[in-house]
């Protein structure tokens, strides 16, 4: 991995410097009142990926993926726990003691489409085969059927194909109960080659997806029922910054505020309070559930509206919902 690891805990100075200057971990200088910042234990690596992040020009790229870092940071440091980052094209990686809370955040992270916990080892076969024959021996034991499943992204003296195959060879040389089968294997391994690293895996943990959080523009929503905030949900989902606007009592926006980490709410009491809160956070427009709810901001004209789950049958927005955590 050519990129240099940045780390997030206590101090987000700290942590935006060594950011800016490129400095790798090991170089930093400890102060005090940091001495845990890099309390070096056994980090589990996660490989992070996203989609249409990727899709843009060069430098829409870079700000994108800059904002999800930073947005993966932040998390981490809401909760308690401490993480490592790192980047390069296509990929971001991040390490952490905490697996647990880890696999919880990142599966909450806008503009992740998929992760894994994986294990690291260089591009060379020899060493990716060794490391597959010895994190799942107890398994491969056991017999059934496995597939490998091979990319690679740089210039090596094998494609992906030859990869999987000699993979696959050498599962079987050492396990002769092991049979191949591509199609619905009991057991897959992934192996992911990007220049001199290699990355074995079982598990692919699908994210939100979308674009980073705040990566838009801002808009205010209105949080009163399922679906004002399935589509504050979506909202967010498209990388908008969305401040809640919501009645006392309501616990809705709490699922909500689960999904940001630097999350604003804003106690209402009617529609005029909507309208003036709006004005004054400067929103770009806001966002409701259903179109009975705008008659002011229809009247007023000088606020744009936006309806995510208009045109949405019953059936998806209550699988939204169950996926977002409100049942």
């Amino acid at each position: 991995m050519k990129a240099t690891p940045n780390t997030r805990s206590i101090s987000k100075r700290m942590v935006s410097s060594s950011i800016r200057s490129g400095i790798g971990v090991s170089q930093i200088k400890l102060t005090r009142g940091f001495s845990t910042v890099f309390h070096y234990g056994r980090r589990m690596l996660f490989l992070v990926r996203y989609g249409e992040i990727g899709l843009k020009s060069k430098p829409v790229r870079r700000r994108l993926r800059d904002r999800l870092i930073t947005n993966i940071q932040d998390s981490f440091l809401n909760e308690g726990i401490e993480c490592i980052t790192s980047s390069e094209e296509g990929r971001v990686y991040v390490r952490s003691e905490n697996e647990e809370g880890a696999r919880r955040i990142l599966s909450r992270t806008f503009g992740i489409v998929s992760f894994s916990p994986v294990m690291e080892t260089s591009s060379k076969m020899e060493e990716i085969a060794e490391t597959i024959l010895h994190s799942y021996e107890e398994e491969l034991r056991k017999g059934g059927t496995f597939a490998i499943r091979a990319r690679r992204t740089g210039t090596h003296p094998y494609s992906s194909q030859d990869l999987a195959s000699e993979m696959g060879r050498s599962v079987l040389a050492d396990f002769q109960k092991m049979k191949v089968d591509l199609g619905s294997p009991d057991m897959e391994i992934h192996v992911e080659v990007r220049g001199k690293d290699g990355y074995v895996f079982r598990e692919i943990i699908p994210g939100p997806g979308g674009f980073p959080l705040g990566s838009q523009g801002k808009v205010l929503g209105l949080v009163d029922d399922v679906k004002g905030t399935v589509s504050c949900w979506l909202m967010m989902k498209r990388g908008c910054k969305v401040y809640f606007a919501h009645k006392e009592g309501n616990e809705l926006v709490r699922i909500l505020e689960g999904w940001d980490p630097r999350p604003k709410s804003y106690l209402i009491k009617n529609e005029e309070e909507l309208y003036d809160l709006a004005k004054k956070l400067r929103v770009e427009g806001v966002v409701f559930g259903n179109d009975i709810e705008n008659l002011m901001f229809q009247k007023k004209g000088d606020l744009a509206t936006f309806y995510p789950v208009v045109g949405l049958s019953t059936e998806r927005i209550q699988a939204l919902a169950t996926g977002i955590g409100l049942e």
